[in-house]
């Protein structure tokens, strides 16, 4: 006869703990996120109202200088501005160039659809700088764009386009292509193919079954793309770096110029602060956004 299966003093515990067994599940994640995240985002929170001191980064004390001076000085709103300009850029192009792509994907027979997938998996896994340099090579003076415009004639010197609005919506456009098109192509594929022929069945014509059907119901994987592109661009530091000059300075440049190489650890918490709050407020507005129209 086998012997009689008794369980161990782990197996009691965990009877024991009934109800509360998912708790202790995810307390090791959520005292992560405390610890790494929550708790050095009040630590900001809490120095961005110390006075300044150039030798020990920041003073004991309070103060509402430094909210002060970001809001009042014409310099840091610029910033932010331009800020938002290039996240509207950045959005509207990547939805614009991921909108066609996802729709061919959804639309694509199994064997192709494979194939484009892959083509966009790969391009996720390429290292993110790697494409920047890529980029580089791609739209300096002597690149590969300039070289084949000077030998087509089209050009009679070469074009400056690195180190430009241009160059900085490129970088971050590549990077939120992919993500675009796998928020749309999820939402594409579950349209019900029978509500288009229903509108081709009342004599719509392609373009308004697309402009009254697909395109309302494809808002979600609209919203979702929209989010991450905006979200991504506001934090962005390493494409405006890179491929900008002085005059695209973004927030998050500004961020790490304040604490990193003037050491004004309370005025980069301010800014830090408000870039948060403006990725909020983002979200929560494309998000609020994307369940009115799903719910209409």
């Amino acid at each position: 006869m086998g012997q009689e299966f008794r369980p161990g003093p782990l197996s009691a515990v965990w009877a024991k703990l009934g109800q509360h067994r998912m708790w202790v599940l995810v307390s090791p994640a959520f005292f992560q996120v405390l610890l790494f995240f929550v708790l050095p985002i009040l630590f900001l929170l809490r120095i961005s109202f110390n006075p300044v001191d150039p030798v020990a980064r920041y003073a004991s004390g309070f103060t509402l200088v430094n909210y002060s001076r970001f809001y009042t000085d014409p310099f840091y709103l610029n910033t932010f501005l331009f800020t938002f300009k290039l996240t509207v850029a950045v959005t509207l192009v990547t939805l614009l160039l991921a909108y066609p792509v996802a729709y061919l994907i959804a639309k694509a027979e199994p064997v192709a659809r494979g194939a484009y997938l892959t083509l966009l998996l790969v391009c996720m896994w390429t290292q993110y700088i790697v494409k920047i340099y890529g980029l580089v090579a791609l739209l300096s003076r002597d690149g590969l764009i300039n070289v084949l415009l000077l030998k087509l004639g089209l050009v009679n010197e070469p074009i400056g386009m690195l180190y430009s609005f241009f160059a900085v919506t490129i970088g971050l456009v590549q990077v939120s292509f992919p993500y675009m098109v796998l928020s749309l192509l999820g939402v594409l594929e579950q349209i019900d193919k029978s509500l288009k022929e229903a509108a081709r069945n009342l004599g719509a014509g392609r373009v308004q079954t697309f402009l009254n059907v697909t395109l309302p119901l494809s808002v979600p994987g609209i919203a979702a793309g929209c989010i991450f592109a905006a979200l991504w661009t506001l934090g962005s530091y390493a494409t405006p770096a890179l491929l900008g000059s002085e005059a695209q300075t973004t927030i998050a440049m500004r961020v790490e110029h304040e604490l990193l190489t003037t050491f004004n650890w309370p005025f980069g918490a301010v800014m830090a602060f408000n870039m948060l709050f403006s990725i909020v407020a983002v979200y929560l507005f494309l998000n609020h956004f994307a369940k009115g129209r799903k719910s209409k």
